[in-house]
């Protein structure tokens, strides 16, 4: 099968679409489809074989994100000859112009949902404030970015009702999408990229047993503050020699930096190329997780394929599928971060008890990733 690939990001930016995109892209090229991936210009994405890009815009506030224009009409010529359109995000006007081409050229159309919507506007909301903000004044930026917002939304409820086919990671996903389409909702749940090699020791000087990972965009939407809050307040003074590895990087950070307020065991390591994820979270001891905006939340797989126990808020979406009832993490209320901190305590305390957990997320993973092995084998072929 011909697919042409659009998506709201790709590499070398790390985000959940660019990696989920990614992860599909290799999955499809494993089971034989000749795919094609087409994405806006972003920073450090280069045109090749089987990438095309178009037209935009750099962003002052987010170095590692763009505004971009619709896909040019050539690109109507060059899907037409693709059997299916498979659109990977979720920003309305290119959804829009994507499931437009397939209607237009009479292919099948297939969008996988990303982000929920409401998250989705509350963080498009602040961006276009944050971007606008330095050339018209907070006050006029502010009413642009709520009007423009408004818009958005409503051009995803009518997006919705004509969808024909949605792929969804996980069931809190299916039924917010069956609640407003007609669409026939397919659940996989995204894969992560292949682990690279485990090599040495890139924390050598922490002790071992006392390493707690945190893998993000340091992005105000992450709730990161939670995580740096959790250890300074509840882990530290109880775990001296405990350390918190902020692994990634983003506008966040100067923020984060100033609340850990010189704490000396916060770790902030900058951006872990893709290749080393595995084997940074493979030295570690157990994985905090405090974002409450994820759809699926891909991090807690890639640290649970690491054999790491999990310690999240209960977000009764993603992250709590993939924990609740595996007994390989902890899920505590939703920011509180005094029982997050006692529930990391107890897992640093106890290493019999937490090698065990870690071992059974890496079961858990192995087990939830044989089934969708045969992505879109058996639906659409």
């Amino acid at each position: 099968m011909r697919i042409a690939l659009f998506a709201d990001s790709w590499f070398p930016t790390i985000d959940g679409v660019a990696v989920s995109a990614m992860a599909d892209y290799l999955r499809l090229q494993e089971q034989g489809h000749d795919v094609t991936v087409y994405v806006p210009k972003l920073p450090g994405v280069t045109k090749g074989t089987a990438v095309n890009t178009w037209l935009s815009l750099p962003v002052p506030h987010y170095k590692d994100h763009a505004v971009a224009f619709l896909p040019p009409p050539s690109f109507l010529t060059k899907v037409g000859g693709y059997d299916l359109v498979y659109y990977h995000g979720t920003t309305p006007s290119f959804a829009y112009s994507c499931l437009a081409q397939a209607r237009l050229l009479g292919q099948r159309f297939v969008w996988r949902f990303t982000t929920f919507v409401p998250d989705y506007l509350r963080h498009a909301e602040s961006f276009i404030h944050d971007y606008a903000a330095p050339y018209v004044g907070k006050r006029v930026a502010n009413y642009a970015a709520r009007g423009v917002s408004k818009l958005m939304g409503k051009a995803w409820e009518h997006f919705l009702r004509h969808v024909p086919y949605a792929v969804v990671a996980n069931e809190s996903c299916a039924n917010y999408v069956a609640d407003r389409s007609q669409a026939k909702v397919i659940v996989i749940p995204p894969r992560p990229l292949p682990a690279g090699r485990v090599n040495g020791d890139p924390l050598v000087g922490i002790p071992r047993g006392k390493r707690i990972a945190v893998l993000s965009r340091l992005s105000p939407e992450k709730n990161l503050e939670a995580a740096v809050d959790t250890f300074t307040e509840h882990i530290y003074p109880k775990h001296k020699d405990a350390h918190l590895i902020m692994m990634g990087d983003g506008p966040a950070r100067p923020m984060l930096e100033k609340r850990a307020n010189g704490n000396p065991n916060v770790k902030f390591v900058g951006m872990v190329p893709n290749e080393k994820v595995h084997s940074w979270l493979s030295y570690s001891d157990l994985f905090m997780f405090t974002s409450l905006s994820e759809t699926h939340g891909l991090v807690v797989e890639e640290a649970k394929r690491a054999s790491l126990p999990v310690v999240a808020f209960d977000d009764d979406r993603g992250v709590t599928a993939q924990l609740r009832g595996s007994d390989c993490g902890r899920l505590v209320a939703a920011g509180r971060t005094d029982l997050l901190g006692e529930a990391v305590s107890e897992l640093l305390a106890g290493d019999g008890e937490r090698k065990a957990m870690g071992a059974r997320a890496k079961a858990d993973h192995e087990r939830r990733s044989a089934p969708v092995q045969a992505f879109f084998h058996d639906l659409w072929l």
